[in-house]
């Protein structure tokens, strides 16, 4: 047999076996006193599933503290959980900026960001709010696409977003007007405009 590759102490071999029913490419033979460590496909598939259902019982809990999910059904809950997209950004990154148009819902995980509104032309963008672990934007964009208010840009090292598209949702549950405009009188109640600034504010709070 040919030699096609030397195993040493954290490299591993078979990975594909736990996910397909395959044979083997290589023989392995120890040539050295060797310490292994094992995992069969059916405790990896167990691990795999454990971790998708805890995960998806911590969101379902996330969802249910956040006020624009407040009247969603335990069945709605769980069809949310599966439809979920991460993203990730870091420090210093622009994650949409002022007027662009928006088409999802955005929810932090983990992570800070703030947000930025240009008050004045040709002055530097004004701070009007900070964002944490479950804030979120894009309120309205399940519902129709919608230009963005201010600037966000991402404050701690990571930023891990939960994202929902308007087509995704609308796919898996129709008629977003029925459930989501059950919520629509409570965005303004925890999400309030952002405050405008007259001029002279607005020279006062660049000087």
């Amino acid at each position: 047999p040919k030699l096609v590759k030397v195993y040493y102490p954290g490299d591993y071999f078979c990975e594909l076996n736990l996910l397909y029913h395959m044979p083997i490419r290589a023989s392995v033979k120890a040539v050295t006193d060797t310490k292994l460590y094992s995992l069969d496909r059916k405790t990896y598939k167990y691990i795999l599933n454990s971790s998708f259902i805890n995960k998806s019982n911590n969101r379902i809990e996330l969802f249910k503290k956040l006020p624009i999910f407040e009247t969603f059904t335990d069945e709605e809950y769980e069809k949310l959980s599966k439809i979920v997209k991460e993203e990730f950004f870091y420090k210093g990154e622009t994650v949409i900026k002022e007027n662009e148009y928006m088409n999802k819902l955005m929810i932090i995980e983990e992570g800070k960001c703030c947000g930025y509104k240009i008050i004045e032309n040709g002055k530097m963008p004004k701070k009007t709010r900070d964002y944490c672990e479950e804030d979120f934007f894009g309120k309205t964009a399940l519902l129709k696409e919608e230009l963005s208010e201010e600037t966000i840009i991402v404050s701690s090292s990571i930023v891990k977003f939960i994202c929902f598209d308007r087509n995704t949702i609308k796919n898996i549950f129709g008629s977003l007007e029925q459930i989501l405009m059950r919520d629509v009188d409570i965005y303004e109640k925890y999400f309030p405009p952002i405050p405008e600034y007259s001029e002279n504010e607005a020279l006062k709070d660049n000087t």
